[in-house]
């Protein structure tokens, strides 16, 4: 496994995402990276000290031209 897609709160994001990085994974969170900068600023160091990288997905899936698209017959 090389990328973690992390499916939890943004308040988790941080404490997750170092764990992932300490097992020289990849990190994906969904957008907020997390609540505060000092928690963003844990994500980086973690990435940058096991040489991994780290992205912030935006989903637009649920947007309404999507669904609109996706409901269309």
């Amino acid at each position: 496994m090389d990328v973690v897609d992390i499916a939890a709160g943004d308040y988790t994001h941080h404490s997750v995402a170092k764990i992932v990085a300490e097992h020289k994974m990849h990190p994906i969170v969904e957008k907020p990276m997390s609540p505060t900068l000092t928690c963003c600023d844990v994500i980086v160091e973690a990435c940058r000290e096991n040489g991994v990288c780290f992205e912030v997905a935006e989903n637009y899936y649920l947007t309404f031209p999507t669904r609109g698209v996706l409901n269309a017959d």
